[in-house]
């Protein structure tokens, strides 16, 4: 979005990286996932006619009297690293990611809480695509 309205694509990159790094770092995804992630969505917007290679694109189509469409050129952009993140989604662990919201859905919906709030009844252990524990709150209970 911020590429596709006038950001450069580095600036954009280096506005959202930060937070999509430490993200992927909270939730153990792939940093590298992550990362491709980051520069395909800059990227895909990067050629919008709004953005700033967009518009030098466009300019100098135009001014050498060659045919394009501002549109086609912006969409083809867009699908491609839409696509290309979808390969990069599944080489770089996004089956895992989707088996873990699984898994920890179905840890939730099977894990009671003991009436009067015994052991176990704030915290349910729960493994994630790596095999590694982490501890997520039992449902109905506020961690920490």
């Amino acid at each position: 979005m911020l590429t596709a309205f006038g950001a450069v694509v580095p600036a954009a990159v280096a506005i959202i990286a930060p937070v999509g790094l430490s993200f992927a770092v909270r939730h153990r995804i792939n940093p590298v996932l992550m990362g491709l992630s980051i520069i395909n969505g800059a990227s895909a917007g990067g050629f919008s006619p709004l953005s700033i290679f967009g518009v030098i694109t466009n300019g100098v189509v135009a001014k050498s009297n060659l045919p394009g469409s501002p549109l086609t050129l912006f969409l083809g952009s867009l699908i491609f690293n839409t696509l290309l993140n979808v390969v990069v989604f599944f080489i770089f662990g996004g089956r895992e990611l989707l088996g873990r919201v699984a898994a920890v859905e179905t840890a939730s919906a099977a894990t009671e809480v003991a009436p009067g709030g015994g052991p176990g009844a704030a915290r349910a252990q729960t493994t994630g695509a790596t095999g590694a524990g982490f501890t997520e709150p039992a449902p109905g209970r506020r961690c920490c």
